[in-house]
């Protein structure tokens, strides 16, 4: 007895936005430790087809999404930096170590600070 298929699209949480962290692809500027095993040639054709297996993911869950691009050459992406990501706002990361990055980008999506309550509070804080 087969299983019955599922053609539903996957259930989105209401407000959810996906936050993408990814370098612009350029030879010698991306997957640096697997280029010294396979040159930067194969590195960079490697990491080519992992964002394209990414952005086929994103694209069929239907989320929201904003790709955080590293390694642009200026404050916003050009066309051509952010090509691989058609479907999706890009904005350039901020300088830094990953945790500052991954920071001003969070704080650039959430620009209101989650709140939170302790577990044993009755209900939620006005």
């Amino acid at each position: 007895m087969s299983k019955p298929q599922n053609d539903a699209q996957p259930k989105t949480a209401p407000g959810a936005h996906l936050l993408v962290f990814a370098r612009v692809p350029a030879l010698g500027q991306v997957k640096t430790r697997l280029a010294a095993g396979v040159g930067v040639e194969e590195a960079l054709a490697i990491y080519q087809e992992l964002l394209g297996i990414t952005r086929s993911a994103i694209v069929a869950s239907g989320v929201p999404t904003t790709v955080w691009l590293a390694g642009t050459a200026g404050p916003e992406p050009t066309p051509a930096e952010a090509q691989h990501w058609p479907e999706m706002a890009a904005r350039c990361q901020q300088t830094g170590d990953l945790g500052q990055r991954m920071a001003a980008a969070f704080a650039a999506a959430l620009p209101r600070a989650p709140s939170g309550w302790p577990s044993s509070a009755p209900t939620a804080p006005a």
